[in-house]
Parts: structure tokens; C-alpha cells; sequence
């Protein structure tokens, strides 16, 4: 709820308003201050309202239009920013207030009221003076409706009433916490819309505060020595406006003598000109002519350029193929390069090699002369060797015949030893089977026989790596090792060591000669049966 109010008109407000009785015409009403705010019913009367409540109801009487701010201190929207931007700036910042801790009391104690209109149809609102806030800075030509649209958004405001000559408004918050709020940030409101607000709540004082005129008297006098001196400043402004106002005309008079001289000089120009827009009118014309003619030209060139353009295909399909041939002529060339290259080395190579081998064929040629002389001498000792050689020979084979001698002689004595030896151990006597001899008998050959196999011969009859290495370290040939072997392989077996148990292992080891030699050297009877 709220309305409009002419500012001049505005110009009184009441101080002791009776709580009873018949109210007089107000526009405002101020409950817990007693106090009215009327308005005068024309504007340019601004004394009318004083005039007659001072005298018909004897109220103290204080004008209005003082306590708010004047035209040449409001800074409005109208002069700051085009539109409703202030508007919409106070209704963001109203949005971003706090809380304060009475806003759920709104609507109890400020319950709006409406009185019956009187003769000079005046709105009246009943509203809290301290919940009251002056807002100034407002646009001067806001109408009610979007002044209204844009405070109804603002759920903290009850009612307001704007000033339009002065771009102010009277803003009753819903309760005094909110208006308390608004006061506390009104450097940021300053900063953010450009409006300035002031508490309203001490200017509505009760009758025994009212100043009167005696007491207004001494200030009125003060202000009127600062009018004077503020009149005599101006003067003295008037008087320095007066003086630099003589310095521009002087100023103005020099430049205009300048531009008169710019002007004469312009107009010459001006005829310069105009004697040469003829000439470029004649030149235009013929350049016309000469367009129509590079027309006609651009036509025929258009159609060379076309045909030109099916040849400039052509050109470049044979110059794309020419580009491929010339790339393999160009690596067919550099191979040839490269040939080139590796049979000239190789030339400047057999040149160097053909003087290498002249003078390796002289020196060869000194050397076979050596050679030659050298072989004589070796033909003459080899025909000496060859002599000699047939006599080692004959002595070889004397030799030969020997050595088989030996080896039967040696065969022999080591079966000699060997049963001398069986005696010793006492593995074999008089009183001991026909196999158990057979089977002794059968090792002295198979050690004369079996070398370097007799490891073999060993894992064949179940002996363990350790037991073959002993053997291996108390033996000092293969023949004692073998032998050693085989005892050994007897004294574990007992009567299971017999000759098809020997003749099988040495058959797996693929010894088949040992075999066969065994059945002809001693063919007994566990031999035959085999």
C-alpha cells in the first residue's frame, strides 16, 4: 500500500496530534509518535497547510520539505542510470538483507488502516515512525504503478510513499528490526544502488522538543552570514567566470578571423574542385566507354581462359606423368651413379691390386727359383726317407708280431693272477658250483674288453652314482676299475649273479661282441645254453 505526494506541496507536518477527537485531513499518521504528515491540496501553496492548522486546530506546526533532502543534493536515476535500475538494484539488495530477530512479528503490531476519504479525497495510512527509513536518489519520473511493482517484491516492506520532485520515498519496513537492518547497511546500499537512506524516527519528536521560533532565530541568523558569505564567493566565481568569459571572447575572436581565412581558402579550393570534377566527369565518360570495351575483352578472355584452362588439365596430367617418369629416370640415374661409382673403386681397386700382384708375382718369382732349388734338395732326402721308411716298416711289423705275442702272454698271466687272486678273497674255492666258476671266468675277459664302458656296465647291473665314483677313486685303470666292479657286483647278488644276468646287460649296452667273445672263449655250460 502506499501513494504519491507532490514534494513542494508536502511542506508540514503536526507535532501533539490529540489522541481523541475528530482527526483534520492527513495524508500520513504516525501511531506511537502521534504525529500527522499532511499535504497541501494544490502545489505552489506550500504554506497552506501550515497556514491553516497552525490556526484552526492550534497545533504546533513544522515543515516537511526541510527535513528532506534537497533538488541539488539527490542524486537521481534519472541523472545516474536510464530506466529502473535503481529499482531493480534496491529490490537484489532487499532480497540480501539478514534477518533480523522480530520478522515474525510483522503484521501484529503494524496492522494497516483505511479512514473514510474527506472532501479533498487525501489517502490515509497509518504507519510506525520507528520502522520508518527516507530513501533518497530515486528517478523523478517513476509512476506509482512501477514504483509499487518493484517495493511489492520486497516481502520486508509494508507501505510506501514516494516524492517524486525530489526523487524520495518514505519506506515503513514491517517492523523496526527490519528497518535497524536496512540502516546498518546503508554504505553498501550506497555502493550498490546509489541511494542514500536516513532514519526518520527522531524528526517526529513530541511537543516539549519542538524548536520554536525564538530558538530557530539565532540558526536562522547563522545561516544567513553563510548565505552572505556563500554570495560573496559567488561573486567573486562570477567575477573570474567574467574575466575568463572576456579571455574566450578575444579567443573567439582570433579563431573566427582563422576560420574566415579557412573559409576563403575553402572556397578556392571549392572552385579548384570544381574545375577538376569537369575533368574527371569527361574522364568518366570515357573510362565508361573504356569499361564497355574491358567488358567485351574480359568476355573473350573469360572464353581463352576456359578453353586455356581445359589445356592447363591437359598440361598437368602430361606434366604428372612426366614428374613419375622423371622419378624413375632420376632413381634409375642415381643407381647408374651408384654403379658408376663402385666400378670406378673397383677399377682404382684392380689398378692398385694388378700393382700389388706384379709385385707379388716377382717376388713369387724369386721365391719359386728358391723353391725349385729347395725341392731338388728335398726330392734328394725324400728318395733317403723313402729308404729309411721301408725299413720302419719291416721293423713295424716285427713289432706287430711281438705285440700279439705279448697280449696273449699277457692274457695268460692276468687269468693266473686272477685265480690266485679268488683264492685270497675267498669269493670262490674247490667246494663252489659249476655257474659260480662260469661266471669268474667270464670276468677277466670282459675287463680285457670292457674299458671306458664300464660305467655303463655298472648302471646296467643297478650301481649308484656314489658307489661307481668309489670304485672310479680306488682304481687306477679301467681294467682294475672294471674288475672291481664286477666283484663287487657278485659279492651283493650272491647266487643271483649268474651269466644270462652278465650276458642280458652287456647285450643292452649293445656290447655284442664282448658277447660272442665270451661264448667262444669259454664255452661251458652256462654259456652253450645261451
Amino acid at each position: 500500500m502506499g501513494g504519491f505526494m507532490s514534494g513542494p506541496a508536502l511542506d508540514a507536518h503536526l507535532v501533539g496530534l490529540p489522541e481523541r477527537g475528530e482527526p483534520p485531513r492527513v495524508s500520513l499518521g504516525f501511531r506511537n509518535s502521534r504525529i500527522p504528515v499532511v499535504s497541501a491540496l494544490k502545489r505552489g501553496v506550500p504554506s497552506c497547510a501550515a497556514d491553516v492548522l497552525a490556526k484552526g486546530t492550534q497545533q504546533q506546526v513544522r515543515g516537511l520539505r526541510s527535513l528532506l533532502p534537497k533538488d541539488e543534493d539527490v542524486l537521481t536515476l534519472s541523472k545516474r542510470t536510464p530506466d529502473c535500475r535503481a529499482l531493480d538494484d534496491l529490490e537484489t539488495f532487499l532480497q540480501s538483507l539478514p534477518r533480523p530477530r522480530d520478522h515474525l512479528k510483522h503484521g501484529v503490531q503494524s496492522g494497516t488502516y483505511r479512514v473514510p476519504k474527506g472532501i479533498n479525497d487525501l489517502a490515509d495510512l497509518d504507519m510506525d515512525a520507528d520502522a520508518c527509513v527516507v530513501v533518497s536518489g530515486f528517478p523523478g519520473d517513476e509512476d506509482n504503478f512501477t514504483f509499487h511493482f518493484y517495493i511489492s517484491e520486497a516481502k520486508c516492506i509494508r507501505q510506501a510513499v514516494v516524492f517524486p520532485a525530489t526523487g524520495t520515498a518514505l519506506m515503513e519496513f514491517f517492523t523496526p528490526g527490519w528497518a535497524a537492518n536496512f540502516l546498518a547497511h546503508q554504505n553498501r546500499l550506497f555502493e550498490e544502488t546509489g541511494l542514500r537512506a536516513n532514519y526518520m524516527g527522531h524528526l517526529f519528536s513530541p511537543s516539549e522538543d519542538v524548536i520554536t521560533s525564538e530558538t530557530q532565530l539565532p540558526q536562522l541568523e547563522q545561516q544567513l552570514l553563510s548565505a552572505k558569505q556563500n554570495l560573496r564567493n559567488k561573486e567573486q566565481q562570477l567575477q573570474s567566470v567574467m574575466k575568463e568569459n572576456e579571455r574566450l571572447k578575444t579567443v573567439h575572436l582570433r579563431e573566427t578571423k582563422h576560420l574566415k581565412n579557412e573559409l576563403t581558402r575553402e572556397k578556392q579550393a571549392k572552385g579548384c574542385a570544381l574545375d577538376q570534377c569537369q575533368r574527371l566527369e569527361q574522364d568518366n565518360m570515357h573510362l565508361t566507354s573504356q569499361i564497355e570495351d574491358d567488358k567485351r575483352e574480359i568476355e573473350r578472355l573469360k572464353k581463352r581462359i576456359a578453353s586455356a584452362s581445359n589445356e592447363i588439365s591437359r598440361s598437368r596430367e602430361m606434366l604428372t606423368s612426366n614428374e613419375q617418369q622423371l622419378q624413375r629416370v632420376t632413381t634409375e640415374n642415381e643407381g647408374l651413379k651408384t654403379a658408376l661409382r663402385r666400378e670406378e673403386e673397383v677399377k682404382k681397386g684392380s689398378f692398385a691390386l694388378r700393382r700389388t700382384l706384379e709385385e707379388e708375382n716377382v717376388n713369387l718369382n724369386n721365391q719359386a727359383e728358391a723353391y725349385k732349388s729347395e725341392n731338388k734338395r728335398l726330392k734328394t732326402q725324400a728318395e733317403a726317407d723313402k729308404t729309411e721308411n721301408d725299413r720302419l716298416k719291416g721293423q713295424a711289423e716285427t713289432y706287430k708280431t711281438e705285440n700279439e705275442r705279448l697280449k696273449e702272454q699277457i692274457a695268460a698271466t692276468s687269468n693266473s693272477l686272477y685265480e690266485m687272486s679268488r683264492d685270497l678273497r675267498g669269493f670262490a674255492n674247490r667246494d663252489g658250483t659249476e655257474e659260480d666258476t662260469d661266471v669268474g671266468r667270464c670276468f677277466h675277459f670282459i675287463k680285457e674288453n670292457v674299458t671306458a664302458e664300464w660305467k655303463d656296465l655298472a648302471h646296467q647291473l643297478a650301481f649308484s652314482r656314489p658307489d661307481i665314483d668309489t670304485i672310479d677313486e680306488r682304481n687306477k685303470d679301467y681294467k682294475s676299475r672294471c674288475l672291481d666292479m664286477l666283484g663287487e657286483w657278485q659279492k651283493r647278488k650272491g647266487a643271483a649273479a649268474t651269466v644270462d644276468v652278465l650276458m642280458e646287460a652287456l647285450e643292452e649296452l649293445g656290447l655284442t661282441s664282448v658277447v660272442d667273445g665270451l661264448k667262444s672263449k669259454y664255452p661251458g655250460p652256462q654259456l652253450s645254453t645261451l
